[in-house]
């Protein structure tokens, strides 16, 4: 359930040489909980579960069962998309100058990793609705602290959540 930020060009009449960019198109960086980390069981604190980590991160993005949801990369992306879209034309026009395929790999590594920061800052915060009582009491005991901070409970999944650069 990745985010997916994509360097396409469709129309390359306008550049010389565009075999020498081939690296160029269809560049992107993927963002969130990726399949690999998703594959893995949900840690409990008393150690039980038969729950993959996607499974959990799907029902709090797209508020299903329960309508509870607690969406952590869509909004996110929707609070920074505009300065995610700036970011990436400025990797397309800055890559096309250089003609450096270490340059755009580095650049969207960069952005994969604000992306990410900004992920893991929304969790951090705190993402409406506030946990219920027996939530914070279920939580409190397991751990021994309170811990009131809703998608937060073991840290696995918001330490899951990671990105990674396509280029070819």
């Amino acid at each position: 359930m990745p985010i997916d930020l994509k360097i396409k060009i469709d129309d390359k009449s306008f550049l010389k040489d565009i075999d020498k960019l081939d690296f160029f198109n269809d560049s992107s960086v993927k963002f969130g909980l990726l399949e690999k980390e998703g594959k893995k069981l949900k840690e409990t604190p008393d150690g039980t579960t038969n729950i993959k980590l996607i499974d959990v991160a799907v029902e709090h993005e797209f508020h299903i069962p329960n309508g509870t949801g607690r969406s952590f990369v869509r909004s996110s992306f929707d609070n920074n998309k505009d300065n995610y879209l700036k970011d990436l034309s400025n990797i397309a026009s800055d890559s096309l100058v250089s003609k450096s395929k270490d340059n755009l790999n580095n650049r969207m590594k960069q952005l994969g990793d604000k992306a990410l920061n900004d992920i893991k800052s929304t969790i951090d915060k705190g993402i409406p609705p506030p946990l219920s009582k027996w939530s914070i009491i279920r939580k409190t005991e397991s751990k021994g602290i309170s811990i009131r901070t809703p998608l937060i409970w073991t840290g696995q999944l918001r330490n899951s959540l990671s990105n990674k650069v396509d280029t070819k």
